[in-house]
Order: structure tokens, then sequence, then C-alpha cells
């Protein structure tokens, strides 16, 4: 919880900073080699995109193979009980 909170927090604060001083975009994009601040903008949240979207993926990965490992266990526990009866 503590870092979504932080996350957000940093999200949040820059784009408040942007917003008041929307030249420091601009600035930071020349310093970059991109044209625009607002081009910089978009590249950078695509590439946040696409790092939340791939950490996503092997989350999802990793539920699917403990939801695997836990389905076997259940059926190899109820395999055995049903040989003692």
């Amino acid at each position: 919880m503590k870092d979504g909170l932080v996350m957000w927090l940093i999200f949040w604060v820059s784009a408040s900073f942007v917003v008041a001083m929307p030249d420091f975009t601009y600035y930071l994009a020349r310093l970059v080699g991109v044209g625009r601040g607002a081009d910089l903008i978009v590249y950078i949240s695509l590439v946040i995109l696409f790092f939340v979207f791939f950490r996503l993926m092997v989350k999802q990965e990793k539920l699917n193979r403990d939801i695997t490992k836990l389905t076997r266990k259940i059926a190899l526990n109820e395999k055995k009980e049903e040989t003692k009866v």
C-alpha cells in the first residue's frame, strides 16, 4: 500500500509542477533532444505504461502458477482421501 501511495504522490507532485511551470518540459525536451515538451511527456508516459503492463503480466503469470500448484495439491489430497475410504 505504501508503494502505491508513494507512486501516486510522485505522479501528482510532478503533474502539479508541470502545470505550474510548463516551460520546464520544453527545456527538458531540448536537453533530451525531443522537439516539444508535450512530446517528451507522451514518450515518458508510453515507457511507464509499457513497464506497468510488463509488471502486471509478470504478476499474472505468478498467480497462474500459484493457482496451478494449489489445484494440483487439492486434487492429490482428494485422491488420497478417496483411496482411504
